[in-house]
């Protein structure tokens, strides 16, 4: 119920920032949590507007979410892994991480659909110790694109990486370690939401051509 109250703060952010297009797709992990998450929406203020895009869907029904997307500039989808790759939505202005992938490829995928062709994009994800395993490449990401880690990643990339987690999730299995940070991730205003908290502010500008900053 926290990270979800979180998360429709974030949205009214999102609503409050991007006048043009409010576009949004926030990803989770199994195709359970996409049809609780998008029955959450409907009935707490975006019905019309939620669509959901994941592996049980008929191809009537992706074909429709994707339209919609692209005519309603306040359409938000709820998507697992499936939308992360080869899936170009215009002025798709934020991309949020309701639940974090298990490496960071997946994550620079999800987040490379947002802040496009030099428009200001924003990424928000929620961090607990249950992604253990993905934070300290999470902060290399972070750092390589010219911004300031939340101070709770350093906390959380301490913990045990096969130690049960503190907040009764399971730990993510380990990643390897990424040396180059791609455009995907380059383009994109970056803020993360450690902890679940309110996501915090980053300044820094990228180094390919998205830039931006606000507050979260």
């Amino acid at each position: 119920p926290e990270r979800r109250d979180k998360l429709l703060k974030v949205l009214k952010y999102v609503e409050d920032k991007f006048k043009e297009s409010q576009r949004t797709i926030i990803f989770v992990n199994s195709k359970n949590s996409a049809r609780d998450l998008y029955q959450f929406l409907m009935t707490n203020g975006f019905k019309g507007r939620t669509n959901s895009l994941h592996g049980d869907i008929s191809q009537n029904e992706r074909e429709r979410g994707l339209h919609n997307m692209r005519k309603d500039p306040k359409s938000i989808m709820v998507a697992t892994d499936v939308a992360a790759r080869g899936i170009h939505i215009e002025d798709l202005v934020c991309v949020i991480n309701l639940e974090m992938p298990t490496n960071i490829l997946t994550y620079v995928h999800r987040i490379g659909r947002t802040g496009r062709a030099g428009k200001e994009g924003l990424s928000y994800s929620f961090i607990s110790t249950a992604n253990t395993a993905i934070i300290p490449d999470l902060i290399d990401c972070i750092q390589d694109a010219g911004q300031t880690p939340h101070e709770k990643l350093h906390v959380y990339a301490k913990f045990d990486r096969v130690a049960p987690a503190q907040d009764g999730e399971e730990l993510l299995g380990s990643t390897k370690p990424v040396n180059r940070v791609t455009e995907a991730w380059e383009r994109n205003d970056h803020r993360t939401s450690a902890g679940m908290s309110q996501p915090t502010r980053h300044q820094g500008k990228g180094k390919g051509k998205g830039k931006g900053k606000g507050k979260g």
